[in-house]
């Protein structure tokens, strides 16, 4: 959202727009971008379904005390 904003502010006198102009516009922004998140990056499809480049599976093995374990990403 912010890395959207800052480049839509760079483009376009936001002050000039009305709240619902920034708020398509910034929407399309968004749909545009290209983004670096803790889950890899994302991008949207123009109807704003998320693409994720990589995905990540985890299982939780469970210790034979029944009280610990560990947490693994799976590949």
């Amino acid at each position: 959202f912010v890395e959207a904003l800052r480049s839509l502010s760079q483009k376009t006198d936001l002050q000039q727009l009305s709240r619902p102009e920034i708020r398509i516009a910034l929407n399309d922004q968004i749909l545009a971008g290209q983004y670096d998140t803790p889950l890899g990056k994302i991008s949207f499809t123009p109807d704003g379904e998320v693409v994720q480049q990589q995905f990540y599976v985890a299982q939780v093995k469970v210790n034979p005390d029944g009280k610990t374990g560990s947490f693994e990403i799976l590949k």
